[in-house]
């Protein structure tokens, strides 16, 4: 059954594929968080929410309903936003119109991203830059001669 900690897990299999000196899965450790990260982690972090869409509609074969996520950077302020910035552009790359097989189902996800990246300081401690993105059912299609 697909759910969303197979979309999840997903999303951190192929985040964990991008492991190089300035890819967002080096530079956060590997930090990233479903729904919320744990007090006192160490910054920069990423979170990824579900924002709208029924996974039951999506993949009962009766209705597609497109699931759509945010993906946020959080880190410190520094005066600028250079890294969570940077942050977020990978993540951009790394997810953008990309395909995520998941485990033992015959369909797949498409993520495109919505907009462009917004960012807020809060309490010019923290920077949060988020990405809205819309995961799209598919069905792999078989073609017969």
């Amino acid at each position: 059954m697909i759910d969303m900690t197979s979309i999840f897990e997903a999303l951190y299999t192929r985040f964990k594929l991008f492991d190089g000196e300035d890819d967002p899965y080096t530079i956060t450790s590997g930090r990233l968080f479903r729904t919320q990260a744990p007090p006192g982690v160490d910054f920069p972090i990423i979170v990824v929410q579900q924002t709208g869409g029924s996974i039951n509609e999506m993949f009962s074969g009766e209705s597609l309903d497109n699931i759509s996520l945010q993906m946020s950077v959080f880190d410190e302020y520094r005066n600028d936003a250079t890294r969570a910035s940077k942050l977020m552009r990978n993540l951009v790359d790394i997810y953008n119109w990309q395909e995520l097989p998941i485990p033992d189902a015959d369909e797949f996800i498409r993520m495109k991203r919505d907009g462009l990246p917004t960012e807020t300081i809060e309490d010019m401690s923290h920077i949060h830059i988020y990405q809205d993105w819309t995961l799209e059912h598919q069905v792999p299609t078989i073609f017969r001669r």
